[in-house]
This record gives structure tokens, C-alpha cells and sequence, in this order.
């Protein structure tokens, strides 16, 4: 999750948030982006991109503010990553909906790594309705394969045999599983000068790790 410098927005649940754009006839429901849907805990948000067809991300209202929650592309991570070391234990704080862990969890599978492990409060099943939702809409054949990349990307984040879920923040993961301590071989977190930018909570990252760490 990423803190987004935005201010607090009232949601009713469930409902649709039209962009400036969106237009309604009688018969079909067509849209262009900036698309939103809200629950009672999440606004998905849909957005254009020149680059990639759109951007796709999550709100939600924290201690702090308002998070985001983001669904970064494997590119996007540090390139010293991308390259799997065999039987090296990944750790990632606050992925998200990005593609790291799914890449890691497949790489799991044949038995390169053990499972990775990622550490994020983020509610995986809402986000996953939110997705299949505006997947109903006519958002054009573009939104739809990327809601379909990042539903299949909950659907890992919630199964046990893809990943080590621990859904909660850093600091409470590290004081309930003590056998976090120095488990990482390897530690992403491509948020966390935001969210742990303070020493002590820079000092829970580091306490994950017994190798390098990553960060964006």
C-alpha cells in the first residue's frame, strides 16, 4: 500500500463513480476512462495511459490518510530483482496488486524458491470483487484483459499454495511471526520511503532481512 496525497472521499457501497466522461443512452452503458467504483472500504480507480492502455489502482481511507494500493508491472520493480537466485527466500512489503509475487509464486511452483512472502493489509477478496465488477462494464477490450491480469493476480495473493500471505502491517507482522526475523534473502518494498520512511520503521524492514533489500 502507498500513501496517496489526496484528501478523504465519501463512498456508498456498492456503487459506480463516472468519470467527467461517461456518458448513459437508453439501451447500452458506454464509458471512457477515467472510470471509479466504489465499495464501503475501496474506490477503484481506472485511468488512462498513453503507455499502457490504463492505469489501475486502489484508495482507501487509513490511520494516516488515504493509501493507495497499486498494481505495478514486473518492469517496474528494481531490475536487480527480475532475476530469480535460486532457492533464495523473497519478502515483499506492501505489494500490493503488482506482478512480483505472482512472477515469484510461479517460480515457487516448480521449486526454484521457496514461497514468497508478502506482507500487506490490503483486502484481497474486496479488491477482487471491485475488479470482477467493473469487468461487467463496457470499459473496451483493453480494461478488460488488464482486470483480467489483476484478478488472477488476487486469486494467487489469496491462495496459500502460491504465497505467504500476512495481511497485516509490517510492524504488526514482525511482533506476531517471529520467525520473520531475518528470513529474507532478498526484500522489496517499492513503497517504502513513504510508509516506513521513519528509522524505527526502517528498522523493521531491516530486520526482515539477512540479505539485500530493494527499494524504490
Amino acid at each position: 500500500m502507498e500513501k496517496a496525497a489526496s484528501s478523504s472521499v465519501e463512498r456508498d457501497s456498492p456503487s459506480i463513480w463516472p468519470g467527467p466522461f461517461f456518458t448513459m443512452s437508453t439501451t447500452t452503458v458506454s464509458t471512457r476512462l477515467p472510470f471509479c467504483l466504489a465499495s464501503s472500504d475501496y474506490l477503484l480507480m481506472i485511468e488512462p495511459s498513453d503507455t499502457r492502455g490504463c492505469w489501475v489502482y486502489f484508495s482507501t481511507q487509513g490511520s494516516g490518510g488515504i493509501l493507495r494500493t497499486t498494481a505495478r508491472d514486473l518492469i517496474d520493480y528494481p531490475l536487480g530483482v527480475q532475476q530469480v537466485v535460486q532457492g533464495a527466500q523473497y519478502v515483499e512489503v506492501g505489494p500490493g496488486i503488482g506482478g512480483f509475487i505472482p512472477f515469484l509464486s510461479q517460480n515457487a511452483q516448480t521449486g526454484r524458491i521457496p514461497l514468497p512472502i508478502a506482507i500487506d493489509p490490503a483486502n484481497y477478496l474486496e479488491m477482487r470483487r471491485l475488479l470482477l465488477d467493473a469487468r461487467a462494464e463496457e470499459l473496451g477490450d483493453e480494461v478488460c484483459q488488464r482486470l483480467d491480469i489483476l484478478v488472477e493476480r488476487c486469486n494467487i495473493m489469496l491462495d496459500s499454495r502460491m504465497v505467504r500471505l500476512i495481511p497485516m502491517r509490517l510492524e504488526e507482522a514482525v511482533r506476531r511471526f517471529p520467525d520473520l526475523a531475518f528470513c529474507g534473502d532478498v526484500v522489496v518494498s517499492n513503497n517504502c520511503i513513504d510508509i516506513y520512511g521513519s528509522p524505527q520503521e526502517r528498522l523493521l524492514l531491516d530486520r526482515l532481512c539477512k540479505g539485500s533489500v530493494f527499494l524504490r
